[in-house]
């Protein structure tokens, strides 16, 4: 006989690509301190980022716009085209509309400026599956 109570709520599996090392532990710091979230792997750049994400599938991928190798734009890009793709938010120091229309157009599903993270990122993370989002 099987139960038909529903379990504890499958957490959102996310994977973090941020060449900045400072930012990225301190911004895995705060994505371990949400219940609903488990940081699945974590990218210094772009192509590393694909790879893992090929390997892992995660839920959710958090990428820096500007990162070596592969920009965040182009990871979205090829990350999107995949044939199950994850939901993408991309993530800057700057909130200038010309980078956030560059990240939605390359299928981004929200653009987070850094200094609103906090604010903005958690939220959106605890509502998962993501509404497309373009940030403050």
């Amino acid at each position: 006989m099987t139960s038909k109570s529903k379990g504890p709520r499958k957490k959102t599996r996310v994977l973090v690509a941020d060449d900045n090392g400072t930012y990225r532990h301190a911004l895995l710091t705060v994505l371990r301190g949400i219940p609903s979230v488990e940081v699945i792997a974590e990218a210094a750049g772009g192509d590393e980022c694909l790879r893992l994400a090929e390997a892992l599938a995660p839920d959710v991928v958090l990428l820096d716009v500007n990162m070596p190798h592969l920009s965040g734009i182009e990871v979205a890009r090829r990350l999107k085209s995949g044939e199950h793709p994850p939901q993408v938010v991309i993530l800057s120091l700057s909130d200038a509309g010309d980078g956030r229309a560059a990240a939605l157009s390359a299928g981004a599903d929200a653009y987070v400026a850094k200094a609103a993270a906090l604010t903005e990122l958690v939220p959106l993370l605890a509502g998962y599956p993501l509404r497309q989002h373009g940030g403050s």
